[in-house]
């Protein structure tokens, strides 16, 4: 499924694949972003996406703040913070992907090894979660994905089908500053610089450093998308912008809550978690 020619990902002890390693990591560290053009092959790519395009999906539609937890009481009502944007997204859970093309690029060891090499981690290991590990997020026509941050400090996805028009990736590096020392809280008791001033030119269209990537399918991103803010720009068109998100942890066993996985997979994974599927 991989072109192995331009990235040699089952040859470790190879110059061509010290090389590779040594872009990905000045990509991170410059931009926060790696991309891999054509790194899954064009026939296997549109295999993919062709086995996935009939399965039931969950329409995530809201209204959310670009990070995600609401503000705290401290703000004032026309803080940034409080700002909020409309995403319309169609999203697979990994309980769905048995099988699949993209279950078997996912569960590569080869694969699994290569990401944390790029990314300077000792080991990482695929979420244990069974909705969480593996995902596929359409846009459809007219849809988008908002301004925000994730939740971890990396992603890893694959584009699995380009849309007509529209649908590029869009994001801020680094905005997020560092940690602010020797404050806690937060969701995982980090407190971030959040730069708010410079968000607020980022949302006004004048924030001088915003990178936009017109993604190709097959290709892989990494990308830190905990400190740099993004967003996908609506697609326009019958052809659904279909991702697919890889999830990896450095520690093993990691598991969300039902209530979470109910919230962000809908009704069928609700009733799958009461069946104890």
């Amino acid at each position: 499924m991989i072109d192995t020619s331009r990235y040699p990902i089952d040859q470790p002890e190879s110059q061509q694949y010290r090389e590779l390693i040594e872009a990905c990591r000045a990509a991170m560290d410059d931009l926060g972003c790696a991309r891999l053009q054509g790194f899954v092959l064009p026939e296997a790519v549109a295999d993919m996406a062709a086995e996935l395009a009939p399965l039931p999906t969950f329409n995530r539609s809201h209204v959310l703040s670009a990070w995600g937890d609401p503000p705290g009481d401290h703000l004032p009502a026309d803080h940034i913070h409080r700002r909020t944007f409309p995403e319309d997204t169609h999203v697979l859970a990994g309980d769905q992907l048995a099988d699949t093309g993209l279950r078997r690029l996912y569960e590569s060891d080869h694969l699994r090894s290569f990401l944390a090499d790029a990314l300077s981690i000792p080991e990482l290991h695929r979420f244990a979660d069974p909705f969480q590990d593996l995902n596929v997020v359409q846009i459809r026509d007219g849809g988008l994905h908002a301004w925000h941050y994730d939740l971890s400090d990396f992603v890893i996805t694959v584009l699995l089908q380009k849309p007509d028009l529209g649908g590029e990736f869009e994001f801020a590096p680094f905005i997020r500053g560092e940690v602010i020392p020797g404050v806690t809280g937060g969701r995982d008791g980090r407190v971030w610089d959040e730069r708010y001033d410079d968000v607020e030119q980022l949302f006004a269209d004048r924030w001088p450093g915003r990178q936009t990537l017109d993604l190709d399918a097959g290709d892989l991103v990494m990308f830190n998308g905990l400190r740099s803010m993004h967003r996908v720009r609506a697609v326009y068109g019958s052809t659904n912008r279909m991702v697919g998100v890889l999830s990896y942890d450095t520690k093993p066993g990691f598991t969300s809550t039902d209530a979470i996985n109910a919230r962000l997979y809908g009704p069928r994974c609700e009733a799958a978690i009461r069946e104890g599927r």
